[in-house]
């Protein structure tokens, strides 16, 4: 499932995925050569997107209780570091995750 060339997920998860389904609109071929021009070239920003989904599911992964180790390996992410750039967690997380701390009081 982890590729290293993440470039070509997210063009094939356009190209493939999104733009047939009508998510959203299918880029002319010269366009979506160009698309991947280098770090200095201007991109179109599109919320929805391979990346937005690693983003995502990540997150799901973590928020739902899987270890960083697990998350990292399902994603396919190479570092600690990267994983947890990868992670959004919310307020209801952390409320979820120290209402399951045990209640010390009553020791």
């Amino acid at each position: 499932m982890a590729e290293k060339h993440t470039g070509t997920n997210s063009t094939k998860f356009y190209d493939k995925i999104l733009a047939p389904a009508g998510l959203v609109t299918a880029r002319p071929k010269a366009e979506a050569k160009k698309h991947g021009a280098g770090r200095s070239a201007k991109r179109q920003v599109s919320e929805l997107s391979f990346h937005s989904l690693r983003h995502t599911f990540t997150t799901w992964l973590k928020s739902a209780g899987a270890s960083n180790a697990l998350a990292q390996m399902i994603v396919g992410h190479d570092s600690e570091v990267v994983s947890r750039g990868y992670t959004h967690l919310s307020a209801d997380d952390t409320a979820d995750g120290i209402a399951r701390l045990p209640d010390v009081a009553r020791f």
